[in-house]
């Protein structure tokens, strides 16, 4: 039996399916007259949606002949008015009944070139290297397939603006001419820059907003996990008890939320007094030594910080993936609440940097290694999807949103919204055990 193939066709296309020759024979008599097996075709744009072809057919079946009858499937001309992928595969459905598929072959006839247009990255037609044929009929839907406002005054001049539906953007300047209507998301960014002044990066679909596939992370503790206490030594415990977070993801495509549990806190063992000793007569009576704890946390500055999502393989010596955070124009450095305790980590305290959404829990590495996570101001999926496996299902839940968000012809960026808590321990102490002690 053939394989499925896919055939890549341009507008103004037509293809031919010759001669295929099947040949089926009958194990079992029934009453049957012929095995329930097809040549089968399927037509797709370049969005993978199904199109109609000229004569009104976007997809067809062809079926085999009777008992040992050998016939030629041929299906004929068929025009193509935009580009797309022709899908085409062979079936049987009849069980105990062998059919044999031979010799397929798909004629490709290419249309004209009408048009070949090349830009700047900031929409400005390439005029050197881009070309028309003589003849053929204007097309203004281009750049990002939006409508271009040219010539359309009488004497052949025009606004030369193009129209993203929300906005209209001037490619010339790389700027629009009004405001952003969600400006206030992106006070880091001018309201008049186009995808935030990085369109190799980023990509408008409407002139409102680059990104659509949204996480946010609430600052209402829903849940207690474990994490790794960072510098532990001597007799100090290894994780201590943290708080987790909700976190959400959806998508501009799709109704689909999925939540998962995130840690953010980022506990370490205080190096200038690790530990609180007992006394002699404490200890008569079960006390016992405690330990303090610096909190090296990142919280936003503001009530909401908004950032971007850029996915790279973390953490290392693992096939594991991680989002991390930037500001709304690609750089480092996210305003971040200073850390207050005597243990800082920044450079610079109201600067964090390399903060990401990562695998939390146990995990394991690609040489076998059991690892407990912990962080200096990241973000740890715990809780049902903690370790290896919820964090790549993490991924997938990105990726898949990514997938459809093109196919339905929306943004592919991630949106990454953090809200800033006001009830943060950035000190503290923890008994042997690792639990918060009063």
């Amino acid at each position: 039996m053939l394989p499925a193939n896919w055939y890549t066709f341009q507008p103004k296309s037509w293809y031919i399916i010759q001669p295929v020759h099947t040949t089926s024979y009958y194990l079992h008599k029934k009453e049957r007259t012929k095995p329930d097996a097809y040549l089968n075709w399927i037509l797709f744009d370049n969005q993978m949606k199904a199109v109609l072809t000229s004569d009104g057919k976007n997809s067809g079946a062809d079926q085999v002949g009777g008992d040992n009858e050998f016939k030629s499937h041929v299906i004929t001309e068929r025009e193509m008015n935009q580009s797309g992928y022709l899908y085409i595969y062979v079936s049987n459905e009849t069980p105990n009944i062998n059919v044999f598929f031979d010799n397929l072959q798909v004629t490709h006839i290419k249309g004209p070139l009408l048009e070949e247009t090349h830009y700047y990255p900031f929409g400005l037609t390439m005029a050197g290297i881009s070309s028309k044929a003589a003849g053929g009929t204007e097309n203004k839907y281009k750049f990002n397939g939006k409508e271009e406002q040219r010539q359309e005054f009488s004497d052949g001049s025009g606004l030369e603006l193009m129209d993203f539906g929300a906005r209209f953007y001037d490619p010339q300047i790389g700027r629009w001419h009004v405001l952003d209507p969600l400006g206030n998301k992106y006070y880091e960014s001018s309201p008049y820059d186009f995808t935030i002044d990085n369109p190799i990066s980023f990509w408008e679909p409407n002139g409102r907003e680059p990104e659509d596939i949204h996480i946010r992370i609430s600052n209402k503790p829903v849940g207690t996990t474990q994490i790794r206490l960072i510098g532990s030594k001597g007799d100090a415990p290894r994780t201590v008890e943290v708080n987790t977070y909700r976190m959400t993801v959806t998508d501009d495509a799709s109704n689909k939320v999925s939540t998962y549990e995130v840690t953010r806190d980022a506990p370490t063992l205080d190096i200038s007094k690790p530990i609180n000793e007992a006394g002699t007569i404490s200890k008569f009576f079960g006390g016992e030594d405690t330990y303090n704890v610096d909190n090296t946390a990142f919280d936003p500055k503001s009530n909401t910080g908004n950032y971007i999502g850029v996915p790279l393989q973390y953490p290392h010596g693992t096939d594991l993936e991680a989002i991390n955070l930037r500001n709304p124009d690609g750089t480092d450095g996210l305003k971040a609440e200073p850390v207050k305790n005597d243990y800082e980590p920044r450079k610079d305290p109201e600067k964090a940097t390399g903060v990401m959404i990562h695998v939390g829990g146990g995990y394991t590495t690609t040489n076998g290694a059991q690892m407990i996570t912990g962080s200096f101001g990241c973000f740890g999926i715990s809780g049902k999807n903690a370790g290896n496996k919820g964090a790549k299902n993490f991924i997938k839940d990105i990726t898949s949103r990514v997938t459809a968000n093109k196919k339905a012809g929306t943004g592919t960026k991630l949106n990454v919204a953090v809200d800033k808590r006001n009830d943060v321990d950035w000190q503290y102490k923890v008994d042997k055990d690792g639990n918060k002690t009063n």
